[in-house]
């Protein structure tokens, strides 16, 4: 099972990576549309079009957007670190992208009896049963066979024919023993008792393992709902965040709204975007969870 983890901690990395790297993506193009925006300002405060106080608060946004770009890009580096650990290998080149597919119809069943870790449960249930039938063989008798053949040498007796002579003869023995111990203070009784407890603990630790399997098995499909709640949710917020931005945009060019407005709307984009992102590449994250739980796709 050791195997089995270690490829879905990998996945989940690589997502994780892959999710840093949109957000840090998204963040430049938030960063440079306000660097864009600061500059435009300046260039309106040179002719005398804008206040000061605007150029103020656009530079104060952009250096928390450089601010928040660098905290995205310190986390990317923290989890290709990881990766490569778990790789044994010195560092992390560009990493490929995953095609998402956002499936809401998708339901991974499957018997928990065919798991590994179900199959693993049931064999030490079934060999503390044999534990317990091997115990009872200590009261009955010890039944043993002994066999023997030689060839002994040596001088012929004067009543054969060829006395003197040294020749070799067969000599075959066979027996049976039969052991049976009257009274061992109680020595074979607590053999028995051990081997019950022993299977008494062996359909326990299975029903653990099952009653884990069904916890676990239930909060993947609940995770996956939620990332899926949360994409469907962030989707419509971007598509209504990037309209509000254009009329936000339109307006303040207008002079019929404020520098403040326009930021607040672009700073609203930018979170659903975010949001998107996040969602995404945590349902993906969600799958292999399942997967791994499944024990589907470990070959890949």
């Amino acid at each position: 099972l050791g195997r089995y983890q270690l490829v879905y901690k990998v996945k989940s990395l690589y997502i994780s990576i892959l999710s840093s790297r949109s957000q840090y993506n998204a963040q430049r193009a938030y960063t440079d549309a306000l660097q864009q925006l600061h500059d435009t300002i300046v260039y309106e405060i040179e002719l005398g079009k804008r206040a000061h106080i605007e150029r103020l608060k656009a530079a104060a946004d952009l250096e928390n957007a450089r601010a928040r770009l660098v905290q995205i890009n310190s986390e990317s580096e923290i989890l290709k670190a990881g990766l490569a650990a778990l790789m044994n290998v010195d560092r992390i080149s560009e990493l490929e992208p995953v095609l998402i597919e956002i499936n809401e119809e998708k339901n991974d069943t499957i018997e928990l009896s065919k798991l590994m870790r179900s199959r693993y449960a049931q064999i030490g249930v079934e060999q503390s049963a044999k534990a317990v039938q091997k115990s009872s063989a200590v009261y009955y008798p010890q039944i043993a066979f002994n066999a023997y053949y030689g060839q002994n040498f040596g001088p012929n007796d004067a009543d054969n024919a060829d006395s003197g002579t040294w020749n070799s003869q067969e000599v075959w023995q066979a027996g049976i023993f039969l052991k049976w111990n009257l009274y061992d203070f109680e020595a074979k009784g607590a053999k028995v008792q051990k081997a019950k407890l022993s299977a008494m603990q062996s359909r326990h630790e299975r029903t653990i393992t099952e009653r884990e399997l069904e916890r676990a098995l239930s909060e993947a499909h609940s995770k996956i709902a939620a990332a899926l709640h949360a994409y469907r949710s962030a989707d419509a917020e971007v598509a209504m965040t990037s309209e509000a931005q254009s009329i936000e945009e339109i307006r303040y060019e207008n002079g019929a709204a404020q520098l403040n407005d326009l930021l607040y709307a672009k700073a609203r984009h930018q979170l659903a975007l975010s949001r998107v992102i996040d969602a995404k590449y945590r349902y993906q994250n969600s799958l292999y969870h399942l997967e791994y739980l499944l024990e589907k796709d470990q070959n890949k």
